[in-house]
């Protein structure tokens, strides 16, 4: 899993605060589907990185999670893309 740096130094001074063993125990991600229903994927202790730069740049101030097999493991995914 490659996360952004500002969403990983979150998460560990979150981690470093509570004292908890390690950052990314069960992680679990809900999207919303376009039939209104709900899709989740989930890892145990997935590999997390860190992305060093924004490759968007300026433009948009958020996170950015990318995910690994791990995570498809067991399920199917099919993105569509219009225009």
């Amino acid at each position: 899993m490659s996360i952004s740096t500002s969403l990983f130094n979150e998460r560990y001074s979150i981690a470093r605060e509570r004292r908890e063993n390690n950052l990314w125990g069960n992680v679990e991600l809900q999207f919303n589907t376009v039939s209104g229903g709900m899709a989740s994927l989930n890892a145990k202790k997935p590999l997390t990185t860190t992305l060093d730069n924004r490759p968007w740049g300026k433009k948009l101030d958020g996170h950015l999670i990318v995910l690994g097999l791990a995570f498809l493991e067991g399920h199917e995914m099919t993105v569509d893309i219009d225009n």
